[in-house]
């Protein structure tokens, strides 16, 4: 039954595509790994910001940053333990840059993974904008 929703999301969102969910099947974007570096250093790696990620980290950036439907895809997939399994390459329990660029075949591997990256960066961008905005109110 889960596999027929999933389908049924999947085609539905090839003509329809939302806000809250990142894209599935897109591959033109000029988001490159060093991008997404980028962004994980700046929104994921927050407390400490000691240049790693810990799993608490990707926990707290997907539920500031991502909507209710996309965290719950991610754990559907394997959650914050698949991430983590895929993405710490020295397997100790943090994501650091060495990890990003020794895991590029198992983290993120494809074009269109770096696609949804980017979604996620220019979401937490967004909102990280308006939370600044309405403290300065």
């Amino acid at each position: 039954m889960r596999l027929f929703f999933a389908f049924l999301a999947i085609s539905y969102a090839r003509w329809w595509h939302p806000a809250w969910m990142p894209p599935i099947n897109d591959d033109t974007c000029e988001f490159t790994r060093d991008d997404g570096l980028a962004c994980l250093t700046k929104f994921v790696d927050v407390s400490p910001k000691d240049g790693a990620i810990s799993r608490s980290e990707v926990d707290l950036a997907l539920k500031t940053y991502s909507s209710y439907l996309v965290r719950k895809t991610v754990r559907w997939i394997g959650g914050i333990e698949r991430i983590m399994k895929d993405c710490d390459h020295d397997r100790n329990g943090l994501i650091t840059a060495k990890d990003w660029i020794d895991s590029k075949n198992t983290c993120m591997p494809f074009k269109k993974n770096m696609c949804q990256l980017e979604w996620f960066c220019k979401r937490a961008e967004k909102m990280a904008e308006e939370k600044k905005a309405y403290c300065k109110k």
